[in-house]
């Protein structure tokens, strides 16, 4: 096993942004052994229609997409609850023995009145995992609304959700309607998938299709968990770190020191691994004599046979002064469509419905020079949707959901060569005092170090000239 990495250029200017990635190998053959608790929101918001002319509602979406997932399921097992302002079970299996039996089990009609307590339902759910033995262990929450009983402070769930990852038990979320609270959601399934089913006449398909997504991550992983160690060289700094596969988020924002620990969540064949980019700076007044090292990783994956390590893997690049340096721009791209829908979604979420419409065409404008063809699409169909009149809460939903899903796979990102050799010559540009480029000080050096070994205690390993030393 190893840590596979790809960066925009290999050569920066001094403050410049430029892009590294890392990313577990990819772990081939899954184990066949996962284990789901599904809890389902009962409370009395649950019986409201799925549309405003549907007769269906939330709750026989639910229900129905429930036993059509169990369906589908292979050699898994399965545990089901409902909860309201208490958490009761309804039935636990084989997926195989459950076909058929389910909706004999699971109620047509609910009558819940004693509030939301999704607290109780995560410590469920929780302590039924931690005693199985499968590698892939998930909860799969759907909810429409708030908790009101129970622990309800925000922090608290995340905390409990994030606690239970540290463990290998990974949540997997679905909102409904326009009073569900996304923001919760996504931080409670930090390391698994966040889906929104909409107030529109699509619910019973868009649950269907979430909860088979879902079950298809989950199903056959190699590894359930695992870490990445990331140091970053002290003269570079960190402007920003995020995840761009399978989930989508800034984890990180800049002035953090160089030291990361970044979980990794369950990873199974079919490049199902997270990917990371680091958006770093090159250090301004400093030229580098060659490639250096300025980024680290090292790590472990947990299987079902012990503890494997990744190995370890360095990223070089060299440091110059005012030239112009070959780059691919996806990267980069890939972290600003990030910021952008974040920084949209805070908008959203403080500003009056009315204003929504506004926000969003100045978001897509700038998805668009970004060029991410991705948010353009989610935010067109958010302006669509607004116009048929659905709540603007509930488009905002949809589309923080949309959003926080990766759209490429970390092998496709790997696969974007730099567009430069690491020991390539880089041509000034024309202000450059020595802009003549077949004069001697512009001529690449023939003896150009090897990249420097990063030593995390006492090397201070950046191989720099300042300008005046020249």
């Amino acid at each position: 096993m190893e840590i596979e990495t790809t960066q925009d250029r290999k050569a920066v200017s001094g403050g410049d942004e430029f892009a590294i990635m890392i990313a577990p190998a990819a772990v081939r053959g899954g184990s066949g052994i996962s284990e789901y608790v599904v809890a389902v929101d009962a409370s009395a918001s649950m019986t409201w229609p799925a549309a405003p002319a549907s007769a269906a509602s939330r709750w026989d979406l639910a229900r129905a997409g429930l036993i059509r997932m169990v369906e589908r399921l292979g050699g898994s097992h399965i545990h089901v609850y409902l909860f309201d302002g208490r958490v009761s079970h309804v039935a636990s299996g084989a997926a195989a023995t459950l076909r058929g039996k389910l909706g004999q089990q699971l109620p047509t009609r609910i009558d819940g009145n004693n509030g939301t307590n999704i607290g109780e339902a995560l410590d469920t759910a929780y302590r039924r995992l931690a005693g199985s033995t499968a590698t892939s262990r998930r909860l799969i929450l759907l909810t429409d609304g708030e908790p009101t009983v129970g622990v309800i402070d925000h922090g608290r769930l995340v905390a409990v959700a994030q606690r239970a990852a540290h463990d290998d038990l990974y949540t997997d979320a679905i909102g409904y309607g326009a009073e569900a609270n996304i923001d919760l959601l996504l931080g409670l399934s930090r390391y698994g998938q966040c889906q929104h089913v909409r107030s529109n006449g699509e619910g019973a398909t868009a649950v269907d299709r979430f909860l088979t997504e879902i079950v298809v991550w989950g199903k056959d992983m190699t590894a359930s968990g695992g870490q990445l160690r990331v140091r970053v060289h002290p003269a570079v700094a960190v402007a920003g770190v995020y995840q761009v596969y399978p989930r989508q988020e800034r984890i990180l924002s800049a002035g953090t020191d160089g030291d990361f620990t970044l979980t990794l969540g369950a990873m199974g064949d079919h490049d199902r691994r997270p990917a990371y980019v680091f958006r770093l700076r090159a250090p301004e007044g400093l030229v580098t004599q060659g490639p250096v090292a300025v980024l680290r990783a090292t790590g472990e994956i947990r299987t079902r046979s012990g503890v494997e390590t990744l190995g370890s893997a360095e990223v070089a690049v060299t440091v110059v002064r005012h030239r112009k340096t070959p780059k691919d721009p996806e990267l980069l791209r890939q972290v600003d469509g990030i910021d952008l829908e974040a920084e949209t979604a805070e908008r959203l979420r403080t500003a009056a419905a009315d204003e929504h419409p506004t926000i969003i065409r100045q978001a897509r404008d700038r998805a668009r020079d970004l060029g991410s063809t991705h948010l353009v699409q989610q935010y067109t169909d958010s302006l669509t949707s607004l116009e048929a009149g659905l709540h603007a809460n509930d488009v905002r939903n949809y589309q923080r959901a949309a959003s926080s899903r990766g759209q490429t796979k970390p092998l496709t990102l790997l696969r974007r060569v730099p567009l430069m050799p690491v020991d390539a010559p880089v041509l000034p540009t024309v202000d450059d005092d020595d802009d003549d480029p077949t004069s001697a000080a512009a001529a690449p050096a023939t003896n150009a170090p090897a990249p420097t070994t990063m030593n995390p205690v006492a090397q201070a390993y950046l191989d720099v000239d300042t300008e005046a030393g020249r």
